[in-house]
């Protein structure tokens, strides 16, 4: 099926998720919709991840500027790539495999979810761990002078 017959369906043009209000997207544009997908990109990772988990503040400069009421103040997709780089080149790597935390979480369930997280990523970064000791005390023994 062509995508002009697809669209010129009437049962097609109704079938719209209930939970998607194209009225929220400020900017919205029939010919011009590049603008709108930044901007729905942006309110999704706001809403799926921001909203609902606590330790990924560090996303909030990647979003923020995608979410912007004018469309012209929207950063192109290669500029959110780039930012999207920079943020993950900043994020250090115990950070980026630790869970996320429900924002509603109790402290009991946080404690007990957090001690194992702990626990698994100090399994995963033994190897490392257990070079970096090796090669310190190979440095203070003048192994390597």
């Amino acid at each position: 099926m062509d995508v002009r017959q697809y669209e010129d369906c009437p049962e097609h043009q109704q079938r719209r998720p209930s939970s998607f209000k194209l009225q929220e997207v400020p900017g919205l544009s029939d010919d011009v919709p590049y603008n709108m997908n930044i901007y729905i990109i942006g309110n999704l990772l706001r809403r799926t991840f921001y909203d609902q988990y606590s330790n990924i503040d560090f996303l909030t400069p990647l979003f923020d500027p995608m979410v912007q009421h004018d469309p012209h103040a929207r950063p192109a997709a290669a500029e959110v790539h780039q930012r999207w780089l920079s943020i993950y080149s900043i994020v250090p790597g115990l950070k980026r495999r630790w869970r996320l935390q429900p924002r509603s979480e109790p402290l009991p369930e946080t404690v007990f979810h957090n001690l194992y997280t702990a626990v698994r990523a100090a399994l995963h970064f033994r190897g490392y761990v257990v070079a970096t000791c090796v090669f310190t005390a190979a440095l203070y023994a003048g192994v390597w002078q």
